[in-house]
Order: structure tokens, then C-alpha cells, then sequence
């Protein structure tokens, strides 16, 4: 999602997921797969700027958990500039 910022994604134990950044920027759903510590994400819905986003790709991760919060980065990259924290409510 390019140029996206200020992400917040919500995943359900059925496997579904939820993204929205920014002011509603990009927003989307679809269902996810985790194998091991990859987690691939793949959309059902995208929509950016209010516009619907046709056959938007999957989203490959791998991933390290650190308590509430995962780093994350492209498949085959060392680097993990994500971080996605568990929400306190």
C-alpha cells in the first residue's frame, strides 16, 4: 500500500482481517495465512482514496513475535521495519 501511514489492522481468530491507514487513505479486508512465521495477507476488498482497488495482490510477511508486538517485513528480506502492537483496551 503505497504511501501508506498510521496503519490499523485488526486480525480475528477466524481468520479474517480488517486494515485501514491514514484518514481512510487505503482500506481493506480479506482472510489471512500463517505458516511457521510467514503470514500472508489476501484481500477480498481494497479500496484507496474511496476508489475500489481491483485484484489488489497479497501481502507476504515473515515475522518475529515479541510478546504483544510483532516486527515484520517482506518475505526473503532481513529487515522488519513493521510493528504491529497489540492494542490495549
Amino acid at each position: 500500500m503505497q504511501d501508506a501511514s498510521a496503519c490499523r489492522i485488526k486480525i480475528y481468530s477466524d481468520h479474517r482481517f480488517d486494515v485501514s491507514c491514514g484518514n481512510l487513505e487505503w482500506a481493506g479486508a480479506g482472510k489471512y495465512e500463517r505458516s511457521g512465521d510467514r503470514l500472508t495477507l489476501r484481500f477480498a476488498a481494497m479500496v484507496h482514496m474511496d476508489k475500489p482497488v481491483r485484484d489488489f495482490p497479497p501481502i507476504e510477511l515473515q515475522f518475529k513475535g515479541e510478546g504483544n508486538r510483532l516486527h515484520l517485513g517482506p518475505v526473503g528480506n532481513d529487515e522488519m521495519p513493521y510493528v504491529w502492537e497489540r492494542a490495549r483496551l
